[in-house]
């Protein structure tokens, strides 16, 4: 089991504020690096964490709603029962991510790689999986799938290829 880094509520503001300037210049070294972290049950509705780096960190049960996640790297990261509602994660890179019990209503999730991730009991509905690779992947049901937006480009686990048209 990794340590999981702590982080200050005012050091994440803080930080977050800094990528919020590198997002608009991309001209200093302040891309949000928050792997490894401990964000577990925090508030980041409408943040915008866009190209940020979440690898392994801990976000499960966080209110991530309507949050910017476009092109973030959350390679195994722990986003069980996280609140992602309506959440932008196009193009982010969520392999072997923990989803579980996860609200991803309405999530834009296009050309997502989402290889291995786990989706046990995650909310679906409406989220736009156009493009998206989710190869691999455990717990989903055509149930799920069904209620979402998938197009030829999307990449369904192997199990469920033949069943969604």
């Amino acid at each position: 089991m990794t340590l999981l880094r702590e982080i200050s509520p005012e050091e994440l503001e803080m930080s977050i504020e800094a990528h919020r300037r590198w997002l608009m210049q991309k001209d200093n070294n302040n891309k949000l690096n928050l792997s490894g972290t401990n964000l577990g049950k925090t508030f980041l509705f409408e943040a915008n964490l866009s190209e940020a780096d979440l690898e392994e960190a801990y976000l499960a049960g966080a209110n991530l709603g309507w949050a910017q996640l476009k092109n973030a790297n959350l390679k195994k990261a722990d986003l069980s029962g996280a609140d992602l509602f309506s959440a932008n994660l196009k193009g982010a890179l969520l392999q072997e991510a923990d989803l579980s019990h996860a609200f991803l209503i309405g999530a834009q999730m296009q050309g997502a790689q989402m290889q291995n991730a786990r989706f046990h009991d995650a909310s679906l509905t409406h989220a736009d999986l156009r493009g998206a690779n989710l190869s691999g992947a455990s717990g989903l049901t055509r149930e799920q799938v069904s209620s979402t937006s998938v197009d030829n480009e999307t990449i369904l686990p192997d199990y469920l290829q033949k069943h969604v048209s």
